[in-house]
């Protein structure tokens, strides 16, 4: 956000002056510093059982259960501290989608038509996971894809593994997310009978090809077109400010 100047006020302290225009570079500076993503979508799977609470043939997430999921994504991109990091909050045009497909009982990622022009989100990203046994909790889910990070090398904007779940879930412009699971006899394209499949949907997507999940501080990078226009912008302003303050 560009700060306003009152084009009527004159500083004649000319040390003011100069930390204006210091200030002006600082913030030009930090605004072009760029967040860059990766292109990576994967899936997740369970072969194990875990001890947790029983789901009685439920087809939805509760809403406290939706609260959880929620509360652990917003924690664990916190703890990303990027610069650029939004809160999330629960969808339920998202939600309906997503839950749509985990009915399938299909351990594969629905098509991009399927998510796109989803709510208000031209296009949605995906992640999905699944389990034998018990029902997962939302710590198992959303903490099983946020240890893809150890896959991943922000320097690099690259991955040694899996990480495609990792930076959806970090992805800074992401703002909603739904989720959907199904107790399933049989789940396609997996090795797992008699468990549950979850299927989680972001909006708006991340996982964009050539960028980073969230800004840091130093994050390395060109500046693209609309941060190059943006700085500009700043530049110019601070200048004619400085120029009418004498």
């Amino acid at each position: 956000m560009v700060p306003s100047f009152n084009e009527r006020t004159v500083f004649d302290n000319s040390k003011m002056t100069s930390s204006i225009l210091v200030l002006c570079l600082l913030f030009s500076l930090l605004i072009s510093l760029r967040i860059v993503e990766i292109n990576a979508d994967g899936t997740f799977q369970f072969h194990a059982r875990h001890v947790l609470i029983k789901r009685d043939t439920k087809f939805r997430f509760t809403a406290r259960e939706a609260d959880d999921l929620v509360n652990l994504h917003n924690k664990l991109r916190a703890d990303e501290h990027g610069l650029d990091m939004l809160n999330i909050s629960w969808n339920s045009d998202l939600e309906n989608n997503a839950q749509n497909h985990a009915n399938k009982c299909d351990f594969s990622h629905s098509s991009q038509s399927y998510r796109s022009n989803v709510g208000h989100f031209s296009y949605v990203g995906e992640n999905l996971y699944a389990i034998g046994g018990s029902s997962p909790s939302a710590r198992n889910i959303v903490e099983t894809w946020y240890r893809e990070k150890s896959n991943y090398d922000y320097g690099d904007n690259s991955c040694s593994g899996s990480c495609g779940h990792y930076t959806q879930i970090v992805w800074a412009e992401t703002t909603a997310v739904g989720c959907g699971i199904k107790d399933c006899s049989t789940i396609k394209n997996s090795q797992i009978n008699n468990g549950y499949l979850v299927v989680c949907q972001y909006g708006p997507g991340g996982n964009i090809s050539g960028k980073r999940p969230y800004l840091k501080a130093s994050a390395p990078g060109l500046l693209s077109r609309d941060v190059s226009v943006t700085v500009s912008l700043v530049t110019f302003v601070c200048l004619l400010y400085l120029r009418n303050s004498h």
